[in-house]
């Protein structure tokens, strides 16, 4: 994949979070794996996969407001 990205996260010191749609028919599973694997010195790193979720994450998270508090719980505890 060409860009500039998995430069970039080999720098990155910070918190990461990554949201990913369980069934996204756009992103590959594959990029959100090369997305963790190239943070290699983040501080911490959380992965969380919202299953039954498409492409459109923050629609998801309307219609599924226990998914939306989940994620709010995740930042607000990367940001402590």
């Amino acid at each position: 994949m060409d860009s500039d990205s998995w430069d970039i996260l080999k720098k990155f010191t910070g918190n990461l979070l990554v949201i990913n749609a369980g069934n996204d028919a756009v992103i590959p599973l594959e990029i959100i794996d090369m997305l963790m694997n190239s943070a290699e010195k983040a501080n911490s790193k959380q992965l969380i996969t919202l299953e039954n979720s498409p492409h459109g994450i923050m629609r998801y998270m309307e219609e599924n407001p226990r998914v939306m508090d989940k994620i709010v719980d995740s930042i607000s505890d990367m940001i402590r």
